[in-house]
């Protein structure tokens, strides 16, 4: 017999792993941001730094998942609505109080964007996903 049902499972799983897919994610602009650069930029430096973002990064979006992103989730399913596009439209909502709070600009806002973006697809993907 186990001691919590499956969603919770699911729900637990999805807020531990999901907010990991801010990883990949940041690396890959990153990347990307270094091949626009030209022959002369530095794809070592480039990783290193996205590393680091990447952690302060998980830094913001853990403490947004579990105040904003949890009890979002736990009313949607509730209502029956959850699904990603719901779950991105607060994840966005949650960029643009970031955005607010630490760098009130456009560009600021489509970097906490993109970041939230990646951070609900990864939990809505391991909590559509898991087999737990």
């Amino acid at each position: 017999m186990r001691a919590f049902s499956k969603t919770t499972r699911r729900n637990v799983f999805a807020v531990v792993v999901g907010p990991m897919a801010l990883v990949p994610a940041v690396i890959l602009a990153t990347l990307v941001n270094a091949l626009f650069q030209g022959a002369g930029s530095d794809w070592q430096g480039a990783f290193v730094s996205a590393l680091l973002i990447s952690v302060v990064g998980l830094l913001i979006a853990y403490p947004l998942v579990i105040v904003l992103g949890v009890p979002a989730a736990l009313v949607l399913l509730r209502y029956q609505k959850l699904g990603f596009f719901p779950l991105a439209i607060i994840g966005l909502l949650g960029a643009l109080l970031v955005t607010l709070w630490l760098a009130p600009s456009l560009q600021g806002f489509l970097i906490f964007g993109y970041c939230s973006t990646a951070v609900v697809l990864g939990c809505w993907y391991v909590y559509t996903y898991a087999k737990l």
